[in-house]
């Protein structure tokens, strides 16, 4: 007796393939994997009851510019610092000239004072970290000098990149969940990006699919 198993319509037979051979035939009749493998879960990685709404988002008020002291000086930082990438020195004259002026006082009073309030943000703010890497010991006296010399690496958590990244609500139905394999009206296989690669695939773990594959494809 053969067993099969219908899924999105398409009768999986007793026969052995390979996932990606398994993600062909699904992906051929059945496109989102989504609502089967990525399943809520909370911080814990418990699966959640379905229906279950996500914890609800602290977000300041729209008038709340800590710590900029108004929204003026949020966008001056922002316009010098990030966009026009202006050197300290002109922003100290562009400062002096703006409290010279009779129309209003400067947002800042000097260069330092802009970038101590940039420092001091806390929404997203991750540590930096530092890691010192030299050549495998032991290297001689001989050797070339970059071989003899340590070097910084500076670098950020990936983990609390990551973490950070989730809870921005602006990613909120940006990305995928889970591997997925595109095929064209042809049936041949198309990459768009890193969740759509076999690496991603292999690297999955559900319980969906170790129930299909012993259920039905042993």
């Amino acid at each position: 007796m053969v067993k099969t198993m219908a899924i999105g319509g398409l009768n999986v037979l007793n026969i052995r393939i390979s996932p990606v051979q398994f993600a062909f035939l699904f992906f051929s009749r059945y496109r989102t994997l989504m609502s089967y493998l990525a399943l809520p879960c909370d911080a814990m990685g418990n699966f959640l009851e379905p229906g279950t709404l996500p914890p609800p988002r602290s977000t300041a008020p729209p008038d709340d510019w800590t710590p900029f002291n108004s929204e003026v000086q949020f966008r001056l930082a922002d316009l010098l610092y990030r966009r026009a990438e202006l050197s300290a020195t002109n922003i100290d004259h562009l400062l002096e000239i703006w409290a010279d002026s009779e129309s209003s006082s400067a947002p800042f009073r000097t260069n330092r004072e802009m970038l101590s309030r940039i420092d001091s943000c806390k929404h997203g703010d991750i540590e930096w970290q530092c890691q010192k890497i030299s050549a495998p010991a032991p290297v001689g006296e001989s050797a070339p000098e970059w071989m003899r010399t340590t070097y910084e690496v500076w670098y950020r958590d990936p983990d609390v990149v990551i973490t950070t990244m989730l809870e921005n609500a602006d990613f909120d139905g940006q990305f995928d969940l889970c591997p997925y394999i595109v095929l064209d009206a042809n049936g041949s296989r198309r990459w768009d990006n890193v969740l759509s690669g076999n690496i991603a695939w292999r690297h999955s773990v559900s319980e969906v699919f170790l129930y299909c594959s012993s259920e039905c494809i042993n």
